[in-house]
């Protein structure tokens, strides 16, 4: 358990000694109410400054010891390029085709919003009633129905040969 401090504020956190300053970035940007990735945290252990991503500071932390914790604006887009890369809900194409709808006055909705609407099926696109053939008891559409003899031969081809089969068996 190591003790993190930035002045005034004085924070208690586990901390494995081979942890890299990469690591604990965010955790610590949220303990000190930094935005995170736009800030990035510093450290200062036994008066020793780490500001690199994959610095171990950790390792020469003595028991008892107190971390000073300073923060910086973010120079390393890393974690910029993993939150898009696994946090992102669209592709950069449907954010560059939101950003010009939302410029252009057609959409005022946030983006994760926006996009679930462009994913849903529009009921616009289904089949408009008008294209199936009415069948209710009461309206048939008769342009849909076969002519009334291929109704009728198939009905006495089957009788006549039903009874040809019954005569013969």
């Amino acid at each position: 358990m190591a003790q993190f401090s930035n002045g005034t504020k004085l924070v208690e956190l586990p901390v494995q000694q081979d942890a890299d300053l990469r690591s604990l970035q965010e955790e610590l940007c949220r303990l000190f109410g930094k935005p995170f990735p736009k800030m990035t945290a510093t450290v200062r252990v036994n008066g020793e400054s780490f500001d690199d991503f994959q610095d171990t500071p950790f390792r020469a932390l003595d028991p008892g010891s107190l971390v000073e914790v300073g923060f910086e604006q973010t120079t390393d887009p890393y974690f910029y390029d993993l939150i898009d890369r696994t946090q992102r809900p669209g592709t950069i194409e449907e954010e560059i085709l939101w950003e010009t709808e939302r410029a252009g006055g057609t959409t005022l909705l946030a983006f994760k919003d926006w996009l679930t609407e462009r994913k849903r099926p529009s009921i616009s696109l289904a089949t408009p009633m008008a294209a199936f053939p009415l069948t209710t008891p009461d309206v048939v559409d008769v342009a849909f129905l076969p002519p009334w003899e291929e109704i009728k031969r198939p009905a006495r081809r089957n009788a006549s040969r039903r009874r040809r089969v019954a005569k013969a068996g």
